[in-house]
């Protein structure tokens, strides 16, 4: 068993804790907000979800989530301690030695009862047969520890006690049952091929059984059964595969969330090993923390029938909350992740590189199903109203907003204005709600030292930002990696007026300097990124300008001025023309 200072840092994540104190926003991996600990107006103050750290430029201070709830509320360790425990509801009373060894006791018999169901799968080759028809190979069986669970009431019960166990040991493991007015238990597992669920230390800690063989034909038997709520298993906290694939989560920048343990195990299977699954349970926040440490970025590969559809949905919601980016994989339809892998995994890899955003993916559905129906464009309105913008309200990005905003005008002809309106409608039904929320969970409260809200800035001004922040930044690198030449030539292709960009930021040169390194501190190909960030920026620069040329010229034809109305209107389409070039080679 961890000790509860490492339970804690599990549970809890330390954008969630920060977040109660301070108003962070995405910056790259990281998150930024205003110092809790100084008065200041711009951000210097950062989180790094995956290392669990903070740091403070504007006071020199950091640390982990302990000393972040020590420096605002005042307490010493133990105090801290203690109210983390609370909200992460971790015991953390001292631990008495018949308890510790309870524990222990309760993670050797679920380990021997995975060694049993080991054993009887190899003494069952009718059911490795049909493992492997459906797909699995044997070397991935034994790496996941597959097991099976013959037909008969106390097979394992027996097993087990012999071995020592008690019966109630076998109860509290949630191996064995009692029924209501019998005093003998019995196997909960039978008949089942069986799926161990590993805690992210890799220790036994609960099961999975598919039900296999005659036990199949009977409808009154689940398709699926998995352990019940034990002190060593919180389904609700602990995902299926997580040991496994915790680092090639942060190897390859994203997780994969699919349904079903058969479909966890041919994932990985075919190479993609960042892939896990929940365990008789939705998605939950908790689930979420412990992917977000690793990564920002999940695709949700769920069935393609309704209930998957709906599945997705519930989980990209709590997922969008929490700035995540989320993609959904399109699931052949009729087929799970695990019969696309055996019918061909080229299937499955087409599956997760074509995945699209949650906002793309809907948007498509209900289009496609709007044409089936007749092309009815109210409906149509109305269907991405009620089914789509709820999802943009929740995405944590201004930019990102924006970006599905603007797609969906151009998807299905909507006026931005009236589409803006809703998601903002939205967007305060979910603050109300939140607000609800935060008042029932009572947090403590803000120290007067907490400085006010960021102040919003144009997408134009942020921008800007980036882009003098990245600048800033490449001049304190040794050697240099991009030439001065090159920046002002890129400057000049873009249209970029550079040096007045420049001083209009250099006050905050070194917070600047500093967001630039912890968002780009991966970058591969800084040339590449120069270009991004100075294509980006003149794009909105040339949009202000058309927008501004608009007004003019809507003024120029209320007043009957043709010669003015004749050459905005050649700079409205000189503008549109460049604003094409730019985004046709984004």
């Amino acid at each position: 068993m961890s000790d509860p200072v490492q339970q804690i840092k599990d549970r809890l994540n330390i954008v969630d804790v920060v977040g109660r104190y301070v108003k962070l926003t995405r910056a790259g991996r990281n998150y930024k907000g205003l110092s809790p600990f100084r008065k200041e107006k711009s951000p210097s103050f950062f989180v790094n979800p995956e290392k669990g750290m903070y740091y403070d430029f504007s006071s020199g201070q950091g640390g982990d989530l302990f000393t972040f709830v020590q420096t605002m509320e005042g307490l010493d360790f133990k105090g801290a301690l203690h109210m983390l425990a609370e909200q992460a509801g971790v015991e953390i009373r001292h631990e008495s030695k018949e308890a510790r060894d309870t524990r222990e006791r309760l993670y050797a018999v679920l380990e021997d009862a995975c060694r049993y169901y080991e054993t009887k799968l190899t003494e069952s080759p009718d059911v490795v047969s049909y493992l492997e028809e459906r797909g699995m190979e044997r070397s991935t069986m034994r790496s996941f520890r597959l097991g099976y669970a013959p037909d008969g009431w106390r097979n394992l019960s027996e097993y087990l006690t012999k071995k020592g166990y008690s019966r109630q040991e076998l109860e509290q493991a949630g191996l064995a049952k009692r029924a209501e007015g019998k005093s003998e238990p019995y196997d909960r597992f039978r008949s089942r091929v069986m799926f161990p669920i590993m805690d992210p230390a890799g220790r036994v800690v609960a099961f999975s059984g598919r039900i296999y063989g005659e036990a199949a034909k009977d409808d009154k038997n689940a398709k699926y059964l998995n352990s019940p709520e034990t002190p060593l298993f919180d389904k609700g906290r602990i995902l299926y595969g997580y040991d496994k694939a915790k680092n090639f989560i942060r190897k390859y920048d994203f997780s994969i969330l699919v349904e079903g343990q058969m479909d966890i195990v041919m994932s990985h299977q075919a190479g993609y090993a960042n892939t896990v699954a929940v365990s008789g349970t939705g998605l939950t926040v908790d689930h979420l923390g412990l992917l977000q440490r690793l990564s920002p970025k999940i695709v949700m590969a769920f069935d393609a029938d309704s209930a998957g559809i709906a599945s997705s949905g519930r989980a990209a919601g709590l997922a969008l909350e929490r700035g995540m980016d989320v993609k959904v994989a399109r699931v052949p339809v009729g087929k799970d992740p695990a019969d696309c892998i055996k019918e061909d995994k080229e299937l499955w890899k087409q599956a997760i590189k074509d995945s699209v955003h949650v906002i793309e993916f809907y948007l498509d559905i209900i289009r496609r199903e709007n044409k089936e129906q007749g092309g009815d464009r109210r409906k149509l309105a109305l269907a991405v109203r009620d089914t789509v913008l709820p999802y943009v309200a929740r995405i944590q990005s201004g930019v990102d907003q924006a970006h599905f905003v603007r797609l969906i005008v151009d998807a299905i002809g909507l006026a931005e204005d009236a589409v803006w309106q809703d998601v903002r409608a939205h967007a305060q039904r979910l603050r109300e709600e939140s607000k609800r929320t935060r008042m029932e969970q009572q947090p403590s409260p803000v120290p007067a030292s907490t400085a006010p809200e960021p102040q919003k800035r144009s997408r134009r001004d942020t921008l800007e930002r980036g882009l003098a922040g990245f600048l800033f930044w490449q001049e304190t690198l040794e050697p240099r990696v991009l030439e001065v030449s090159h920046v002002q030539d890129k400057a000049a292709e873009f249209s970029i007026e550079l040096e007045p960009l420049l001083a209009r930021h250099f006050d905050a040169k070194d917070t600047l300097a500093f967001e630039a390194e912890i968002v780009h501190a991966d970058a591969q190909d800084p040339v590449a990124l120069l270009d991004e960030l100075m294509r980006t920026a003149a794009r909105e620069i040339l949009r202000e300008e058309r927008a501004d040329v608009s007004y003019r010229l809507r003024q120029a034809e209320i007043d009957g001025d043709d010669t003015r109305a004749a050459a905005l209107l050649e700079r409205f389409n000189e503008l549109a023309r460049c604003i094409e070039a730019l985004e046709r080679t984004t």
